[in-house]
């Protein structure tokens, strides 16, 4: 069983990472700046930034999902996307639209035809951010929830995305 699978049986799982590492920022002009990037605040009093802080060879700066296009920190990818929300009685919908909702960093874990994003959150009284799987088809609009309902997993809402192979087990997820 893959470990992608394993991780997917225990849905909104937070995984403990460093708050700091090497990594590079792309800015607005499509310059890349190498340096430290830190995005959170540590634990005990952990927190996500919404701008995030960087260090480079000319010195210190904060960068907010206005200014930069993407960052990588260690081995995380990071973008910007417009996102709005939509709530209704228990369920919510995310659209990424240009000019619409405002502009927020979300992880990037796989990119192609199907995008898989990771989107973190900060919980009332957890040390780290929890984890939230979204998946949007290229060109779409919509992010689909993936890791909720019966095991953690919404079959029927991920049926439009036929890039995802279940019949084959030794394949994982994106077989």
């Amino acid at each position: 069983m893959s470990v992608l699978a394993l991780w997917s049986l225990f849905p909104g799982q937070s995984v403990a990472q460093e708050s700091d590492g090497q990594g590079w920022v792309v800015t607005n002009a499509k310059d890349t700046l190498f340096g430290t990037i830190k995005n959170r605040k540590s634990p005990p009093f952990g927190k996500v930034y919404t701008k995030i802080r960087f260090k480079g060879k000319r010195g210190k700066k904060r960068f907010g999902p206005k200014d930069i296009i993407a960052y990588q920190m260690g081995n995380r990818v990071y973008e910007r996307i417009w996102l709005s929300k939509e709530s209704t009685f228990l369920t919510e919908h995310l659209r990424s639209v240009e000019g619409e909702g405002q502009k927020q960093f979300i992880r990037v874990a796989a990119k192609g035809n199907l995008i898989h994003y990771i989107d973190e959150i900060e919980v009332q009284g957890e040390e780290e951010p929890m984890e939230i799987d979204y998946f949007r088809k290229k060109g779409s609009p919509r992010l689909v929830r993936a890791t909720q309902g019966i095991l953690g997993l919404k079959r029927k809402r991920l049926i439009p995305f036929p890039v995802l192979n279940y019949s084959n087990k030794n394949q994982g997820f994106f077989g």
